[in-house]
């Protein structure tokens, strides 16, 4: 059995992929921790220290990546509201915002 894909989800032939690069879309590239706090660290504990490293590495990239997340669902949410207010009737806008 051969899978479909949905027509809304077919790209055209000449499709190119144009602004969607980590440039693009301002992809900020983790940043490694100072390497003197985990230099010479007790043998024992090396393994721990580097899983460690990677947890924190991995939490300060993502954090960096949701930077701004908030603003920009501000943005949204009025121009959303913006959208309603202007194609919506008084009574009916009321009550989709009050919901």
């Amino acid at each position: 059995m051969q899978l479909q894909i949905h027509p809304l989800l077919r790209l055209p032939k000449n499709f190119e992929v144009d602004g969607d690069g980590p440039d693009d879309i301002n992809l900020i590239n983790s940043k490694s921790m100072e390497p003197s706090l985990f230099d010479d660290p007790d043998p024992e504990l090396a393994p721990l220290l580097d899983q460690l490293r990677n947890h924190l590495e991995s939490m300060q990239a993502s954090h960096a990546q949701v930077q701004g997340i908030e603003n920009a669902m501000k943005d949204a949410q009025v121009a959303l509201d913006d959208v309603l207010f202007k194609h919506m009737s008084p009574q009916l806008y009321d009550t989709t915002i009050q919901t």
